[in-house]
């Protein structure tokens, strides 16, 4: 159960009295700063039943069109809806899967990264700058020269 902001405020007075010497007058403006503080700090909390119905719709969206969960500046996680930059393996095994055993069970190619496209776009840019296409190029062709010995 979550506690009362004058909970909250009851804790962190007490711990700073206990760390330092206060005057009443000091722990009375201490109390008060702390409950405005945390007043302010609580207007910016969502409730989580007005935003749970918003995120389930969009969630349930973008299930029935996958494709659009790679958009510009993030990616949703079509299993939670959380948005990323990037969906690590450590995300994706959260829920028990692997990159390849998503993107399966989306409908994904295999060869999609899953990235954002100002990701994506900004690795290709890196990788042609540094010349891994041609290196790559050259790599396959030496390989295919001492397999053919």
């Amino acid at each position: 159960m979550a506690k009362s902001l004058v909970e909250l405020c009851a804790e962190v007075v007490t711990a700073q009295a206990q760390s330092r010497q206060m005057t009443s007058d000091e722990v009375a403006g201490s109390i008060r700063a702390v409950f405005q503080t945390l007043q302010e700090l609580n207007q910016y909390i969502p409730e989580p039943h007005e935003n749970r119905t918003d995120t389930q719709d969009a969630l349930m969206l973008l299930r029935r069109q996958p494709h659009q969960a790679f958009q510009r500046t993030k990616v949703y996680c079509l299993e939670c809806g959380k948005p990323f930059k990037l969906l690590s393996n450590r995300h994706l095994s959260t829920h028990g899967l692997t990159p390849r055993s998503y993107k399966q069970k989306w409908g994904f190619p295999l060869r999609t990264s899953l990235s954002a496209q100002t990701l994506t776009a900004r690795r290709r840019q890196l990788a042609k700058a540094r010349g891994m296409g041609n290196a790559l190029a050259e790599w396959r062709a030496t390989r295919q020269q001492t397999a053919a010995l």
